[in-house]
C-alpha cells in the first residue's frame, strides 16, 4: 500500500516553467540607448584623463626593399637600436 502511494505522489508533480526572457521591444531599445550612453560617458571621460581609448593598432613595418643600398648596413642599424633600448627597459623593470 506504501508503495502504491509514493507513486501516486510522483505522479501528480508537474514541473514549473520558468519566467520567458522575452521583453518588449521598448525595453530592449532603452536598454541599448543606456549601453551606448554609458560607454560614451566612459570614453569622455578617459579623454579626459588622457587614457587612451579602445586599442590602438600599432603602424606596420613595411621593411626594407631588397633594392636599398647598404641594405644589410641598416638592418644591423636597426637590430642594435632594438638590442639597447631592450637593455633599457630590462634595467627600469629591475629598479
Amino acid at each position: 500500500k506504501k508503495l502504491q502511494e509514493n507513486f501516486f505522489w510522483r505522479k501528480k508533480m508537474v514541473k514549473k516553467k520558468g519566467k520567458s526572457k522575452r521583453t518588449t521591444l521598448k525595453q530592449k531599445f532603452k536598454v541599448q540607448k543606456r549601453v551606448k550612453e554609458h560607454h560614451r560617458k566612459q570614453k569622455k571621460e578617459a579623454k579626459r584623463k588622457g587614457q587612451q581609448v579602445g586599442t590602438s593598432k600599432k603602424k606596420r613595418d613595411p621593411g626594407i626593399p631588397n633594392s636599398w643600398p647598404f641594405k644589410a648596413e641598416l638592418l644591423a642599424q636597426l637590430e642594435a637600436a632594438k638590442a639597447t633600448s631592450s637593455n633599457k627597459k630590462k634595467k627600469k623593470c629591475s629598479r
